[in-house]
């Protein structure tokens, strides 16, 4: 209030001083930093402008310009994540309010974090409202959702389950617009396409896992191919139950064995290689040298080395007696006694021995012999003794192989 007697004088921005009541009324303010001083002159023409701190002053910004929409930055316009925090910015001293998918403003701050939403398009909106009250346009931000993986990728073609190849091709497919990764024997996954194609692979086991990708960056649970690489021939089969190095057999049985789930090709005498068994016969032989070959093929293909067996289809000669036959009698007893001394066919390393004696007892020969079982090796005397009352008056041997010998007179 004035001093009794004086006068009130007031100054507005930069206009000239004039007098003013105790209340100043201002209209059509324009935007921007205002002033007012305040001064009193009492009666005597004294004022407050000789001491400032006399003066009262006040000042004030009128504001009716709204702030700028905010600046949003994010999130991507496809994600697999079901929360965001949303960096926002606008002018100093503002203060914000959000709308999400569409729903009422309320107040927010920055940045905006948001949690719990579903698959599907998505949306925010920003306003700031300055300090003055004004409330700008809004700042929108769009997006959508995508957090369910792919289906698992199909494997339309890859190796055996046992391969000699040291390189491999995988084919696969998946949902339209995905993209792949693959796994190398459990290696890290990395960017692929179909077909997938390796190269230098070892014996052994090897595997590829293939995943699918989507736009959101959601990856499928992976599909697997499995196979083994064995580029290594087996060993030559073992082929047992041929005579070596010569028999008078005519047929020959051979046992074959090697490895498990292998399969056998034989050649009997440098005939054309024929799928066999685990028994291979050759039948009907003819004299002369004979040969039989197998190979065997694992389960990835490889064949091994022939395992050749050789022997010889042979006639061997009768037995023989080497010496005189030698008679015998002992006068109290009357048992005869042969001495015998007999030999047979060594050719080829066979080893014979004499199995039998055949004789008869008068002379000349009647009808009815009497055969008796022995077992001597060739080449070694041996001595038989009849019952008595018996004489031989003529004999012959048989050996192991069932030959015999011509027939011999004893002599006493």
């Amino acid at each position: 209030p004035a001093e009794a007697g004086g006068t009130v004088w007031c100054q507005y921005d930069e206009s000239y001083w004039e007098t003013c009541s105790t209340t100043k009324t201002f209209t059509g303010l324009a935007d921007g930093v205002h002033y007012l001083y305040v001064m009193q002159e009492d009666a005597a023409g004294n004022n407050s402008t000789a001491s400032p701190s006399n003066m009262a002053y006040v000042s004030w910004r009128v504001d009716n310009v709204a702030p700028a929409a905010p600046v949003i930055s994010g999130p991507a316009a496809l994600t697999n994540s079901r929360s965001a925090s949303i960096p926002v910015s606008t002018e100093g001293g503002a203060s914000l309010t959000c709308s999400v998918d569409s729903g009422s403003y309320s107040a927010c701050t920055a940045p905006v974090s948001l949690s719990g939403l579903a698959d599907g398009g998505h949306s925010l909106s920003v306003k700031a409202t300055d300090a003055a009250g004004n409330t700008g346009s809004s700042a929108s931000a769009s997006w959508t959702i995508d957090a369910t993986p792919p289906s698992t990728p199909t494997i339309s073609d890859s190796p055996a389950a046992r391969t000699q190849s040291s390189s491999a091709s995988v084919a696969f497919s998946g949902d339209d617009g995905a993209s792949f990764t693959c796994s190398v024997d459990g290696g890290a996954y990395s960017a692929c396409a179909s077909p997938k194609a390796l190269s230098g692979l070892a014996d052994g086991e090897h595997s590829l896992a293939v995943k699918a990708v989507d736009g959101a960056g959601n990856a499928s649970d992976p599909a697997t191919a499995s196979w083994t690489v064995d580029a290594t021939a087996p060993a030559a089969p073992d082929v047992t139950g041929v005579p070596s190095p010569a028999t008078i057999a005519t047929r020959v049985t051979a046992a074959i064995s090697g490895e498990p789930d292998a399969t056998f090709a034989c050649s009997v005498d440098s005939a054309a290689y024929t799928a066999c068994g685990a028994t291979l016969s050759a039948n009907n032989l003819s004299l002369g040298v004979h040969v039989i070959r197998v190979q065997q093929t694992d389960l990835s293909g490889n064949t091994s080395e022939a395992a050749t067996r050789t022997w010889s289809v042979v006639v061997l000669n009768a037995p023989r007696l080497l010496s005189k036959v030698g008679l015998s009698l002992a006068p109290k007893t009357k048992i005869v006694t042969l001495k015998l001394n007999a030999s047979a066919d060594r050719s080829y390393g066979i080893s014979n021995s004499v199995t039998a004696l055949e004789y008869y007892n008068k002379f000349p020969r009647p009808k009815d012999s009497v055969t008796r079982n022995l077992s001597f090796v060739v080449g070694y005397a041996t001595t038989v003794k009849l019952r008595a009352g018996q004489v031989a008056c003529w004999l012959r041997v048989r050996d192991n192989l069932g030959k015999w010998s011509t027939w011999y007179r004893t002599q006493s």
